[in-house]
């Protein structure tokens, strides 16, 4: 079973990663190190853009095969049309195809790949919604304040905040898990032993004929390609190295992470209230943690300063 912690501001959060990175170490026999992803509600899974789109064909309680229990984009397709269209905006081309589905991820194109960071602060940075007002599901409160005995005409965050730890000591982070974020944490080694019998992170960019057969993994015959790996990129982009960015690779199955149990027993859980998120954020920001340091262009370093001054703004009294 996974194991989840609970954070409330910074401080928690980086005792939280040290304490993780101590039990990888032993379990692991000194390879510690150690990936994470933000997300910034508990109900979202751990899935490709490319695999979220999906339709129905069969739904048993097996692994999901694309083309017999679902169908999903044409990925193929639609990375062929981003290598034919990009040429003009890119300075360097890249070299093959695992270099150009590295750099289509980063814009936004639908791929099997699913964004990790060596960075923790840049993984927590990702946890956290960018609107401090976040949308809930009326259906939350209701199952939050009747567990609770909260009345929702005069449901406070403090009271909310309480409801929420105690929904995640009692191992019941199903209630209200739309307002929590995670951050989730994992060793490459470990995923990549469970998968494919392999220590470390793939370089899969400069391993291209080893592992092609995960490009295209629907036709089964070409290789062992059944199940996510962690995989390296080649600083390619400017995003790329500003995020630390690592993925994992799904294969031919369709199901997200947590899925596969010997996966998912080799992750953990940083839950995180989204009452404690305009503190969380404010630290960040002391420590250089913004959009600007996250994207490292234009629009990033805009909204950077906009952000700012808007703070700052609100945080002083009207002029008499």
């Amino acid at each position: 079973m996974k194991k989840t912690f609970l954070v409330q501001n910074l401080s928690d959060y980086i005792k939280v990663v040290g304490d993780i990175k101590k039990d990888v170490e032993v379990q692991n026999d000194g390879d510690c190190e150690l990936w994470f992803r933000g997300q910034s509600s508990k109900e979202y899974k751990l899935l490709p853009k490319g695999l979220r789109v999906q339709k129905v064909i069969h739904r048993g309680k097996g692994l999901q095969r694309p083309g017999i229990d679902l169908e999903i984009l044409d990925l193929k397709k639609l990375l062929g049309e981003f290598k034919r269209k990009s040429l003009g905006f890119i300075a360097d081309k890249p070299k093959n195809d695992f270099e150009w589905m590295f750099l289509a991820q980063h814009y936004g194109l639908h791929t099997r790949l699913l964004d990790w960071s060596t960075n923790a602060l840049v993984g927590l940075y990702f946890s956290l919604p960018k609107n401090t007002v976040i949308n809930t599901k009326s259906e939350d409160y209701i199952e939050l304040s009747n567990s609770f005995n909260l009345s929702l005409d005069n449901i406070d965050e403090n009271k909310l905040e309480e409801a929420l730890i105690h929904c995640i000591e009692d191992n019941k982070t199903n209630m209200g898990d739309s307002f929590i974020s995670t951050v989730y944490v994992l060793n490459p080694s470990r995923i990549n032993n469970e998968t494919v019998g392999v220590n470390g992170a793939i370089d899969i960019a400069d391993n291209f004929e080893e592992y092609k057969h995960y490009l295209n993994p629907i036709d089964l015959e070409t290789g062992n390609n059944e199940f996510p790996i962690c995989v390296q990129s080649p600083y390619i982009d400017k995003r790329i190295i500003s995020q630390s960015g690592c993925f994992t690779l799904h294969g031919y199955y369709c199901d997200a992470l947590e899925f596969y149990q010997a996966i998912s027993n080799s992750i953990y859980e940083i839950l995180i209230p989204h009452t404690s998120i305009s503190k969380i954020k404010s630290e960040l920001h002391i420590m250089g943690i913004n959009e600007h340091f996250i994207y490292q262009d234009l629009q990033s370093l805009t909204e950077t300063i906009g952000e700012k001054e808007i703070e700052n703004f609100y945080r002083e009294p009207a002029s008499l």
